[in-house]
């Protein structure tokens, strides 16, 4: 296909909400970071798993042990640009801007780590800009 030689109307897909479902047992809280685990499930974000990336749930959703099967609740997630708790022990810093960042819990992310939460914007009243796009 040719490149363009005139501007083009380039319509945007506003996927920054999309439903998952929820592995049972989990408790997923709304604002929290959430991550994506083998077989598609969601679950509170956690800093020792390889995941499918990190999101932000936009709700609290139980994944209910009445449901068996994980999948029997659904949590909807956001992606954007989002203020977490700044880790103490790896604190991200100026020189951090633009890189990844990870995960230490559903709520504070690091310089370090083995889940990448997304990547680090700045720092906003001492929290981490971390923009979130699983």
């Amino acid at each position: 296909m040719p490149a363009l030689t005139a501007p083009r109307d380039t319509k945007q897909a506003l996927g920054d909400l999309v439903s998952l479902p929820v592995s049972s047992g989990a408790v997923v809280y709304a604002g929290g970071l959430a991550m994506v685990v083998p077989g598609g499930y969601a679950v509170p974000a956690v800093a020792s798993v390889s995941s499918g990336g990190s999101s932000v749930a936009a709700g609290q959703v139980v994944g209910r042990a009445e449901h068996v099967a994980s999948g029997g609740e659904m949590v909807q997630i956001r992606r954007g640009d989002f203020l977490y708790d700044n880790d103490a022990t790896h604190p991200l810093a100026a020189g951090d801007i633009g890189k990844a960042c990870y995960v230490v819990d559903d709520h504070t992310v690091a310089a370090e780590g083995v889940t990448v939460a997304g990547v680090f914007l700045g720092l906003a009243d001492s929290q981490a800009v971390v923009r979130i796009n699983p």
